[in-house]
C-alpha cells in the first residue's frame, strides 16, 4: 500500500506515518504536510469520465450474462415491502432523485470495435428502468420469477431494473441489478 501511495503521489512515506495517523484524514493531511516540506505536488481529483473501460470482472459478468439464455442467474435482486400509500408516481421520483444523484444508476455496458466500456448518462436524459404490474396474492412469487426472466429486462446494456408491484393492498418493490454494477 505504501509503495502505491509513493508511485502515485511522489511522497515518501513510511510505516510509521501510517501509524502516526490511524485515521484517513490524518493520514491524508500527513501526506500533505510531507509533500510541502518536500514540495512535491499531490495529485490532483479529475472530473468522472463519460466513457470508461470495464473491469474484468464486469466483461466476465457481461460476456456470462449474454452467453446464457437466462440471464437472471447473475442478477442480484431485492424486494422490499413499501407503506400501503404508495404509488408509481411516488417510487419514480423517489428513483429518480436516486438516478440523478448516483452515477452507477446512470451507466451501462455499451461494445464499440474498441471493446466494452461503462458509459455514464447525462441525467437529464436517462431514462428510468422502471415499471408496474399488479398481481393476485397467490401468484405473486409466479409474477416475480416470470419478470425475472424477461431477456429484454436489461436491456441496452443497463445494469439494473425495477418494477413495482402491488398484490391486494401490499406494494411492492422489486430491485434487480447487475453483479457488474458493483464491481
Amino acid at each position: 500500500m505504501l509503495d502505491g501511495i509513493r508511485e502515485v503521489t511522489g511522497v515518501e512515506v513510511g510505516l510509521m506515518d501510517l501509524y502516526a495517523a490511524p485515521t484517513l484524514s490524518a493520514f491524508s493531511a500527513r501526506l500533505d504536510a510531507i509533500a510541502r516540506k518536500g514540495k512535491v505536488p499531490l495529485v490532483q481529483g479529475i472530473a468522472a469520465a463519460k466513457q470508461m473501460p470495464v473491469s474484468p470482472v464486469q466483461r466476465r459478468i457481461w460476456m456470462l450474462q449474454k452467453m446464457f439464455d437466462a440471464p437472471s442467474a447473475f442478477l442480484v435482486t431485492r424486494l422490499y415491502e413499501l407503506p400501503e400509500w404508495s404509488s408509481f408516481e411516488t417510487a419514480s421520483r423517489c428513483l429518480l432523485v436516486m438516478q440523478y444523484r448516483h452515477a452507477i444508476l446512470r451507466t451501462r455496458i455499451e461494445m464499440s470495435d474498441e471493446g466494452l466500456f461503462q458509459v455514464v448518462e447525462d441525467p437529464a436524459s436517462c431514462d428510468l428502468p422502471f415499471s408496474k404490474e399488479s398481481s393476485q396474492s397467490d401468484d405473486l412469487i409466479q409474477t416475480l420469477e416470470t419478470w425475472r426472466k424477461r431477456k429484454d429486462l436489461l436491456g441496452d446494456g443497463r445494469l439494473w431494473s425495477a418494477l413495482l408491484l402491488s398484490s391486494g393492498e401490499r406494494v411492492f418493490l422489486y430491485v434487480m441489478f447487475l453483479p457488474a454494477a458493483t464491481d
